[in-house]
């Protein structure tokens, strides 16, 4: 069973994800997953954040189409997606 640091730190990586995405999309770009990568501090390769694509595409925060072991390649943020980052920037 997950700790409550463990936990916290899923969230946080799950809203920095959102919070980058949010702000490419506010820019007018639709970025790839490798640059939420690097805006995130990894390598464009890293599995981890591939991994956290496919999480927040099932959990109904982004949208946008798999591929095989790596993620969601173009992903969107969905309205549900906005608005986690909004109500972050609330908090």
């Amino acid at each position: 069973m997950p700790t409550h640091d463990q936990i916290r730190e899923d969230e946080r990586r799950r809203l920095a994800f959102l919070s980058a995405l949010y702000d490419r999309e506010r820019e007018g770009q639709s970025p790839n997953l490798g640059q939420i990568a690097e805006d995130l501090g990894f390598d464009r390769q890293d599995q981890s954040v591939a991994r956290l694509s496919n999480e927040l595409r099932d959990a109904g925060y982004i949208s946008g189409t798999g591929s095989w072991g790596g993620g969601i390649p173009r992903p969107r943020l969905t309205e549900a997606g906005r608005q986690a980052v909004i109500r972050s920037l609330s908090d």
